[in-house]
């Protein structure tokens, strides 16, 4: 978390059954370069 910039707390939210929504958020190995991940 200190190695990454504007990380904050994740709040998790439970989806009712059959939600087909495709959101995505957050951080991946392909994107740590974006978010500024300095190893």
């Amino acid at each position: 978390k200190e190695r990454i910039k504007n990380v904050y707390d994740i709040n998790i939210h439970i989806e009712p059954v059959g939600n087909v929504e495709e959101e995505k958020f957050g951080v991946s190995m392909n994107n740590l370069d974006e978010v500024g991940f300095k190893p």
